[in-house]
């Protein structure tokens, strides 16, 4: 089987401490792989449902369960425009653009930019933002190595 235990199996193969064949080492390897494979496949399905204009709710109620963000007052629009966005970050890095047009995505009216401590990101909430609500959805998005401060202008 090809998938996530080659790959596996390649990163560790070059420090020539394991064998993978007939040991207890290899069938756990392989059963993490399976759950790899697994949880792969259902992302790749994920991705053509929501990419697909017909697709119900149902797809988008499967993200929902992944992106825990996307709230039940969303509307199926929102929703579908949020898990875009996601999936078509560009290199998947988390620029200050990519956050902020994601939370423009999310409805949070709110903008990020660098701190003036090192790994610090500053939070502009912008006027009758719910605070608790924004809080919640930065404190998902935002790197985790970031200490957030909120400020006021």
């Amino acid at each position: 089987m090809t998938g996530y235990f080659d790959y596996l199996k390649s990163m560790l193969q070059p420090l020539r401490v394991y064998r993978f064949d007939g040991t207890y080492v290899g069938a756990e390897l392989q059963s993490l792989a399976n759950a790899l494979d697994g949880a792969a496949e259902t992302i790749r399905q994920r991705q053509e449902n929501v990419t697909d204009p017909g697709t119900g709710g149902e797809a988008l109620d499967g993200y929902r369960q992944m992106m825990p963000l996307l709230d039940g007052d969303a509307s199926e629009q929102q929703r579908r425009r949020f898990i875009r966005a996601v999936l078509q970050m560009p290199g998947k890095v988390l620029s200050k653009r990519v956050i902020n047009d994601l939370l423009g995505e999310l409805g949070v009216n709110a903008v990020v930019r660098e701190g003036s401590e090192p790994f610090t990101a500053e939070v502009v909430l912008g006027e009758n933002e719910d605070t608790d609500r924004a809080k919640q959805i930065l404190e998902t998005v935002l790197p985790c190595h970031l200490n957030v401060v909120y400020v006021s202008e």
